[in-house]
């Protein structure tokens, strides 16, 4: 799964103004997507000359090359594709996911195509991976970039389970040695419903999508994080089981608090 050892192109303002120079520009490159989407279309609105876009439904350390590039009308489409990145499980060397087809859209609004075209790479794209790791948030980077467990790459590798616990208390990020007494781990109550993607079944694809997730102090799931994807549709699968989820929420102190916990869903065709 983990591929070579990474390159990554470095965004920069560039003197394209037209979708075919942008694609010409980034076509046969990859770079760090800024927003961590790990959604198959990440949508984009550009508006006072900067760039936002819609919550993903799932974040991930991404590496995204781009192929085609059209505008149709004042949404600009860029295809191609996606891929995680990984740690080798022995060697810890950086590498990334087999790539899944993902897109970029950007709804340009009123903005003029030839004015916020040459804006793009930067605004879509991390200067380098550096600086892409030092944005992952706080509570995701002992998990982010995630290292493949080297005994059996379908479960969690028994360093991360024996890690310190994070959770929100005090409006601030902290944790605690996961063997401390005074925290406690949410737990399943109720699973949400796994469904097998029709691709996925057909090419008879199966093992594990690991996500790091948010469970608030109501025992509800926010925020998943993609470590380690099957691709196919089941990493979207493995989202949506997720957020359907509950959990008896975690605690410190004997008080409900909101906690990261690894999650790993298994598919298996029977």
């Amino acid at each position: 799964m983990v591929g070579a050892f990474l390159s990554v192109c470095v965004p920069r303002l560039s003197a394209q103004t037209t979708p075919d120079q942008l694609e010409s520009a980034l076509k046969g490159k990859r770079f760090a997507l800024r927003n961590f989407s790990a959604d198959q279309t990440a949508k984009f609105r550009w508006s006072n000359d900067s760039l936002t876009s819609d919550p993903p439904s799932m974040r991930a350390f991404v590496l995204f090359a781009p192929g085609s590039v059209k505008l149709k009308g004042a949404t600009l489409t860029i295809q191609g594709t996606r891929s995680i990145v990984l740690l080798d499980g022995k060697s810890g060397k950086p590498g990334t996911s087999e790539g899944q087809p993902a897109w970029l859209e950007i709804d340009f609004g009123a903005s003029d195509p030839a004015v916020v075209i040459p804006k793009l790479q930067s605004a879509l794209f991390f200067s380098d991976l550096d600086t892409a790791a030092n944005s992952i948030p706080m509570e995701f980077r002992d998990f982010v970039p995630y290292r493949l467990n080297p005994a059996d790459p379908r479960q969690i590798a028994p360093s991360l389970k024996e890690g310190v616990q994070w959770y929100y208390a005090a409006s601030a990020w902290s944790n605690l040695p996961h063997d401390s007494s005074r925290i406690t781990p949410p737990k399943l109550t109720r699973m949400g419903k796994l469904l097998y993607s029709p691709q996925a079944r057909q090419l008879k694809v199966q093992g594990s999508v690991i996500l790091a997730l948010v469970v608030s102090e109501s025992g509800h799931v926010e925020s998943p994080w993609l470590l380690k994807p099957l691709g196919y549709g089941l990493d979207e699968a493995a989202a949506t089981e997720a957020v359907q989820s509950t959990f008896t929420p975690g605690q410190l102190d004997g008080q409900p608090v909101t906690q990261v916990i690894l999650h790993v869903v298994n598919f298996q065709i029977q």
